[in-house]
């Protein structure tokens, strides 16, 4: 549990302007011994005194995050204990050992799964499927980055991830960036200031890490854009007027936009995108379904036009302005991993379960 600054505290501090510019009386704020906010603090996200530290809702989520994962930690090794002492090797065991493991490989599985074997996507691509099948977070990165040709730091790394993550290979990412960027700055300078970041994204720089693209999570509770940003959800950081606005430029219909308006009031952001996602594929999710993270969004739509279980499939069949090849024509495979990969929900490891 954390405790909220009353009002007259909060009140009291800034009038006292030690809050900063950023802070008006309606907005939470919370208060905890510093020594539990390092990380914030680190980050100067908080205000220190007296041994606490005030923190703002927003800020807060590393820190709820951080104690559910010790929690966790310390919960599963409590149970590892207790279940070696009732011999329970054989059955339970083996199932909190593959907990890990499948978290290791969650992200690894969405990156694959948005792409299909020998499937490869181009430059030239990118504005038929971002209209198809991207999800508005992505749709709207890559329209500003159309029409204005730069993107801040944020946006190319949120766009950067996903377009890597569905097949975009890193001599195509440079082709695409560069030349966006060059309409505003020199060839010589987005070689300097911009090149070495995406081989960054694509494990070829620096630590040489091979990064996964951001999950809707991460997206809803990271850095908030600002003004001039083009990062974050839209249904969490659009305000509901330029949300509308947006939603009916992408063909959205009046009573389903006052539906995913609702749902965003009531600060349910996933599954405002999963309403949205209905609304623009004409495909009803199941009640369990959820979109969680833009690859599975972009990989469930490619799969429905696939497929053909969604009507927009015959309007994109008639788009003379089609890309060729149509990444909608390709015929899905039959295989049963291929089942695994392209369902919203994972279902490879329920028959560990009932075993």
């Amino acid at each position: 549990n954390f405790d909220s600054v009353d009002k007259s505290e909060k009140d009291a501090l800034i009038k006292a302007k030690k809050l900063g510019f950023m802070y008006t009386a309606e907005l939470t704020l919370f208060k905890l011994p510093f020594e539990e906010a390092l990380d914030v603090v680190k980050s100067r996200n908080a205000y220190v005194n007296d041994g606490y530290a005030y923190i703002s809702a927003t800020a807060m989520v590393s820190i709820i995050v951080y104690k559910f994962q010790l929690e966790l930690a310390q919960a599963l090794a409590t149970l590892f204990v207790r279940l070696s002492e009732l011999n329970e090797e054989r059955r339970l065991l083996p199932l909190i050992d593959n907990i890990y493991n499948m978290s290791l490989n969650k992200k690894k599985l969405l990156d694959a799964a948005s792409r299909r074997p020998g499937y490869h996507v181009t430059p030239e691509m990118l504005d038929d499927l971002s209209k198809q099948s991207f999800p508005p977070c992505m749709q709207n990165i890559h329209e500003t980055l159309r029409s204005n040709h730069h993107l801040k730091h944020f946006g190319r790394l949120h766009y950067g991830l996903f377009l890597k993550s569905i097949g975009l290979s890193m001599e195509d990412a440079l082709k695409f960036f560069r030349e966006e960027f060059i309409n505003k700055i020199t060839p010589e300078r987005f070689q300097r200031d911009y090149s070495y970041n995406i081989r960054y994204n694509y494990g070829k720089e620096g630590k040489k890490v091979d990064m996964s693209a951001y999950s809707c999570a991460k997206i809803i509770g990271g850095c908030a854009p600002q003004s001039s940003d083009t990062h974050g959800c839209p249904f969490r950081h659009f305000d509901i007027q330029n949300l509308r606005k947006m939603l009916t430029r992408y063909d959205i219909s009046e009573n389903e936009i006052d539906e995913i308006v609702a749902i965003v009031e009531e600060k349910q952001y996933m599954k405002a995108c999963s309403k949205y996602f209905e609304a623009k594929h004409k495909f009803p999710l199941q009640s369990d379904e959820f979109i969680y993270h833009p690859n599975q969004f972009y990989r469930e739509s490619r799969r429905l036009l696939a497929s053909g279980s969604s009507p927009i499939r015959d309007e994109i069949k008639n788009d003379e302005n089609e890309c060729t090849p149509n990444v909608a024509e390709v015929p899905m495979e039959s295989t049963t991993e291929n089942a695994e990969t392209t369902s919203i929900v994972d279902e490879s490891h329920i028959e560990e379960m009932k075993e």
